[in-house]
């Protein structure tokens, strides 16, 4: 995954993060944006990461219940 990754343009990156798991593409979305602004040394807002938090659990939330159903 990683490696695909790397062969792509940097703008193709978020687009095949999101094609790694169809049933929670957010998480994988989220650690790519972490690692850009990781290494761009920027820290989002207080409200990006209230939303970030939210939305990843009740991504996490849709996964178990697509699991049980």
């Amino acid at each position: 995954i990683e490696q695909t990754i790397l062969n792509q343009p940097r703008a193709a990156a978020p687009f095949f993060s999101g094609k790694i798991d169809p049933e929670a593409p957010f998480f994988y979305e989220l650690a790519i944006s972490s690692a850009v602004e990781k290494i761009n040394q920027f820290t989002p807002g207080l409200r990006t990461q209230c939303l970030r938090f939210i939305f990843s659990e009740l991504s996490r939330v849709s996964a178990h219940l697509k699991t049980i159903a």
